[in-house]
């Protein structure tokens, strides 16, 4: 039961630290939540949960991320 739970917080903090690294992905690239979701045809609730470490972020959204270009500024 212990490494269980071990395990359990080890996944979570990974989750958490993943959700981090995405959200400062994003907000690098100058995308707003809204217009991620737009491009990745997904909710802004998946881009929240993905984000908070409610959901598991895809190894794709990682790399679909890192391929938008960089917006401009208005």
């Amino acid at each position: 039961l212990l490494t269980a739970l071990v395990t359990l917080a080890i996944v979570q903090v990974t989750m958490d630290k993943a959700a981090q690294q995405f959200r400062k992905l994003r907000r690098s690239k100058g995308y707003s939540q809204t217009q991620l979701a737009r491009n990745f045809k997904v909710t802004v609730r998946t881009i929240s949960r993905w984000e908070t470490g409610d959901r598991s972020i895809q190894h794709y959204a990682f790399i679909a991320l890192e391929s938008l270009p960089k917006k401009q500024e208005v």
